[in-house]
This record gives structure tokens, C-alpha cells and sequence, in this order.
């Protein structure tokens, strides 16, 4: 404008501009919530911007998820996903035990991991089919039966035990011992089929989210260690974790309403 001397007003007509937007300023700057947000990224690295977005308005930020999304997207923060070799699965369809109320059908399942020195240990994790809450994890160099049933009578004590155990064909949980021992609390036993994992969706789910948030980002030293760092998480996971089927409460946060239905 200096140039060809016009004034401010006569360069926009010319050129067929708003003057407000010339003269656009942001309202605020977004520098506090970027780090925020970036904070968030490195503390919760297999979080994307869904995820990403509740925690930030749990922390006193508003910002909708569009903002949040473009802000990621922005700072590289984007979550890479992983690929996954897609296998083609044909089987016959098993009815499985459809769960309408809270601590009626629980899924176990172990996962395996190692330390830092390269031996293995083992984690015997389960989860509620409906309200999604971790009521345990053991973790153990080895597991057999008897650690199952002295680990469950634990948490009968405190939380009670589940009408419905939906389960592999694992040697843990087809010993007599156990299945003795089911019977005994009149808890009604699920195999899935063998080599058919997708039968028990629920602890599948599960365990792919304590593998990418918690065992991957660990490096333990040893079976204390490794107790600490998943106790400390598997509470992360039952009071604060956002859970998209609970409609981004966490397990213990969600409500009645939330918890009616069958929902994966």
C-alpha cells in the first residue's frame, strides 16, 4: 500500500478484501495449551487426539476436539498407527455370555513380558465384560492354578466374584483344581474354541491397551519393580483413563446409564 500510495481503505476495495480481516488478531494466544498439550503427548504416547482432548478439559482447558485435533496435527503429535497383517477368519459363530450388569462375566487371559536382564515373567489380567474395570493383575515369574485361586480369593474379599468366567483352554484354567474350584463358588465356566482369541473379545481389548500403555513403555528391573509400575497403572486405568465405550469416563467414573446394554 505504501508503495502505490492508497491508503488502507482503497487497497481491500481494489482488491475486492474485508478490512477485518487485515486487521485480524487471535483473542488469545493457544502457548499454554500447547504445552499442555505436549505434556500430555509425552506422558501418554499411544494416545491420539480423542483421547488427548478429554484430558485436556479435565485439566481446565476448553478447547473443542477440532482444535485439539488441528493443534496435534500441528505440533506432530499425531498418533502413528501401527499396521497390522490382517488375517481372514472363518469359523463358526459360539453364543457368548451377554453381560447386562457390572461384575457378571469376567475375561482372563496372561501376558507375557521380560525384564531388563532378559528374563520373563508372566501377568494374569482381568477385566469386567461391561463395566471395563481391572479388578487385578498378578504378575509372577510363573503362574499355576493354585496362584489363580489364591489370587481370586483375594479379590473375593474385597470385590466379590463374577457369576460368568469367559476363558482360553490354557493348562491354568482347565485343571481340575480350578474348575473344582469354580464349582465350589458356582461360577459357571466359557471356553472359546481352541486358537480362536477374537471369542473373547473383552480381555483381548484389554490386554492390547496394558501391552501399549504400560509393558512398552517400561523397562523393569525386577518383579518388584514390574508390581509397582502395572499396580500403578491398572489404578490409572480404573479411576482416570478415558474409555471411549463409556463415553470417555473412566471405568470407575461411569454411571448407571452407561453401564446398561451389551457394548464392546
Amino acid at each position: 500500500m505504501l508503495n502505490f500510495n492508497l491508503s488502507q481503505r482503497r487497497a481491500c476495495k481494489v482488491l475486492s478484501f474485508s478490512r477485518s480481516t487485515i486487521r485480524y488478531e487471535p483473542r488469545k494466544s493457544n502457548e499454554l495449551l500447547i504445552k499442555k498439550l505436549r505434556e500430555l503427548a509425552v506422558k501418554y504416547p499411544r494416545y491420539g487426539s480423542p483421547r488427548l482432548a478429554i484430558l485436556i478439559r479435565k485439566n481446565g482447558f476448553y478447547a473443542n476436539h477440532k482444535k485439539i485435533e488441528r493443534l496435534c496435527r500441528i505440533e506432530g503429535l499425531t498418533l502413528k498407527r501401527r499396521k497390522k497383517n490382517r488375517i481372514k477368519i472363518v469359523r463358526i459363530p459360539t453364543p457368548m455370555i451377554h453381560s447386562t450388569v457390572a461384575n457378571y462375566v469376567w475375561g482372563m487371559d496372561f501376558v507375557h513380558d521380560k525384564f531388563i536382564d532378559g528374563n520373563k515373567f508372566r501377568c494374569f489380567t482381568i477385566v469386567d465384560h461391561l463395566s471395563k474395570e481391572c479388578p487385578g493383575i498378578l504378575v509372577q515369574k510363573m503362574i499355576k492354578s493354585e496362584d489363580l485361586i489364591s489370587f481370586l480369593e483375594k479379590i473375593k474379599l474385597t470385590k466379590g466374584l463374577p457369576n460368568n468366567f469367559n476363558l482360553d483352554n490354557g493348562s491354568e484354567f482347565t485343571s481340575n483344581i480350578f474348575s473344582s474350584w469354580c464349582s465350589a463358588n458356582r461360577i459357571n465356566i466359557r471356553y472359546i474354541q481352541p486358537g480362536k482369541p477374537i471369542e473373547n473379545p473383552f480381555i483381548e481389548s484389554f490386554n492390547g491397551k496394558f501391552r501399549d500403555e504400560c509393558l512398552n513403555l517400561n523397562n523393569f528391573k525386577n518383579l518388584r519393580h514390574a508390581t509397582t509400575e502395572i499396580e500403578k497403572w491398572r489404578n490409572y486405568y480404573n479411576h482416570e483413563r478415558p474409555h471411549s465405550s463409556l463415553n470417555y469416563s473412566s471405568p470407575l467414573e461411569a454411571t448407571g446409564p452407561i453401564l446398561t446394554g451389551d457394548s464392546l
